[in-house]
């Protein structure tokens, strides 16, 4: 028993494991569903080995529509399953079917275990003492100098974290969806647990003997890390922008610890050979995948080509209209949108007409007479994904006020507790790689059926207290925010809110912040101490100064 009083990540992990089952039972139906087409890719990539789409002939067309690595995952499954029977060739079959679901829902099931293992992992190091305080002799973080009890209030604080991601209905409802976030959050989860281990071995004191070995130690800290954000990137781009803020922050660490005389002042050395190798990893995997496309497709992709029509999705005449009179809670309706969207041939897009008086309208056609000449290809999907790009700007500078409204519903709907109901006159997700100029008929997490009222209820109000608690933490953390042990978290919030300023979001896109902020509200609820840091941007040691202390 005391093993379970002291360590109680197993019987956290036997808890999740026990209500993912349920919820992966309970949702069966949504794994048969395929609204972003990682499985039609999946499907092409067992069977040729190629990432792309199968076309009418029977013939793969390579794309860059969707990342790599989820469809990749789905790939080596069914590859599997083509192995030990051939019957599985046939992707339609149903018994290949079911297979399949029950795979794809034990790889969720241990993805999920892993992304609470890891939370409690970070919470655990973000509650002990960092070298450079035990350097200076503080004595009141909760490490085993400190006692029993500071050792149960960490332990309770991260078990308290592990919890909150266990529950998280965002992460609930994604298990049982062919979609990326519940990889992408674990990913997310794996990489904020090794940064403050590559910090604290970069701040610890380093003498002559240990210096081979520490030199080692930090190059394989930092090629783990640098590895894991890189499949972080191949499973959503966004990623590319948290491994830029790391490195950047690694820099302005090493440039402020130059200037320092302290004898406990990290090695600026040591720190930018740190962000050299994290900048090599993700320069490496970044320059993989951009020649892939470059060779495949002929032209040097280093993202996807779906983010023009991510872009235009939050981004355009139809929807800045629904931002600035649509009723609250309830999403809106893309119908017109994708109506107006797939007739694209008749006009041109980037002009207004097109939108407000109908793609088939005189108005419409006579914005733009040459456009039958102009238009990109129908299946060159980097042209039509250009054209999206230009269609949103084109909107953006014709209604900037709509736009500005726009990035305010944006971050309400990332941030906001509130799931929204879906419309009726929505029609279901469709594959949007039927060709590679197609879009989905709903937007991106929009779910398919009416959610019961009390559903909504229990996940505003859980959202409501888990918020306030998220701030609370965060108020407790205070300036120590700044500090390295904490940057990552706040390096992946940044890093999120800055892409969805301008690009589609909901609830869903939110998924892989969660650890961060299931640690954050932990920290604001439960009363274990906070170890003190020495900021990078801070002068002086202040780990003692009683100001700084919770």
């Amino acid at each position: 028993m005391r093993f379970w009083k002291s360590e109680p990540l197993l019987a956290i992990l036997a808890a999740t494991a026990l209500l993912r089952i349920l919820v992966i039972v309970l949702g069966w139906q949504g794994l048969r569903d395929d609204p972003d087409a990682y499985d039609r890719i999946a499907q092409a990539m067992a069977r040729t080995g190629t990432l792309g789409v199968a076309a009418e002939d029977g013939s793969v067309v390579p794309t860059a529509f969707r990342p790599p690595l989820y469809p990749a995952l789905l790939a080596i499954i069914r590859s599997v399953m083509i192995t030990v029977d051939d019957d599985f060739l046939d992707p339609a079959s149903e018994r290949g079917q079911i297979v399949l679901r029950q795979a794809v829902a034990g790889l969720h099931l241990l993805l999920g275990l892993l992304t609470v293992a890891a939370t409690y992992f970070t919470a655990r190091r973000w509650l002990t003492t960092p070298p450079q305080t035990l350097l200076a002799g503080a004595s009141d973080a909760p490490t085993a100098s400190a006692g029993p009890r500071a050792i149960r209030a960490t332990v309770a604080a991260a078990a308290l974290a592990a919890t909150f991601v266990a529950i998280d209905p965002i992460l609930l409802q994604s298990s049982v969806r062919l979609m990326t976030e519940t990889l992408a959050t674990a990913l997310a989860a794996v990489a904020l647990s090794l940064w403050p281990r590559l910090t604290d071995s970069l701040a610890a004191p380093t003498g002559n003997s240990q210096r081979a070995g520490r030199i080692r130690q930090l190059a394989f800290q930092a090629l783990w890390l640098g590895v894991v954000l890189g499949l972080a990137y191949l499973c959503r781009p966004t990623f590319i922008v948290w491994s830029f803020l790391l490195i950047a922050y690694l820099i302005g660490w090493a440039v402020t610890a130059r200037w320092r005389s302290q004898e406990a002042t990290p090695s600026p050395a040591r720190i930018l050979a740190a962000a050299g190798v994290l900048a090599w990893v993700a320069g490496t995997i970044l320059g993989g995948w951009t020649y892939r496309n470059l060779r495949q497709l002929g032209h040097p992709i280093w993202a996807t080509s779906h983010g023009g029509y991510t872009l235009l999705l939050g981004n355009n005449p139809l929807f800045f209209d629904y931002v600035r009179g649509g009723p609250i809670g309830v999403a809106w309706d893309p119908s017109e949108f994708f109506r107006a969207w797939r007739q694209r041939e008749l006009a041109d897009p980037r002009q207004r007409p097109f939108w407000t008086d109908g793609p088939d309208s005189a108005a419409a056609i006579a914005a733009n007479p040459r456009w039958a000449e102009e238009q990109p290809p129908p299946y060159d999907e980097v042209a039509q994904d250009r054209l999206a790009y230009e269609t949103a700007k084109a909107a953006i500078l014709a209604d900037f006020s709509g736009f500005l409204k726009s990035c305010v519903w944006r971050w309400t709907r990332l941030l906001g507790p509130m799931p929204q109901q879906p419309t009726p006159q929505a029609p279901p997700p469709q594959s949007p790689v039927t060709t590679p100029n197609t879009v989905p008929a709903a937007p991106p997490g929009t779910p398919t059926g009416r959610l019961p009222s009390a559903a909504i209820a229990a996940v505003t109000i859980y959202y409501s207290g888990f918020t306030l608690l998220v701030l609370a933490g965060i108020w407790r953390i205070g300036r120590r925010l700044l500090t390295p042990r904490y940057a990552a978290a706040v390096a992946l919030l940044l890093s999120l809110f800055a892409v969805h300023t301008f690009y589609w979001s909901n609830l869903r896109m939110r998924a892989p912040a969660v650890p961060a902020l299931a640690i954050f509200a932990a920290i604001g609820l439960c009363r274990s101490r906070l170890p003190d840091e020495t900021a990078p941007s801070s002068s002086t040691d202040k780990s003692n100064s009683p100001d700084t202390a919770i």
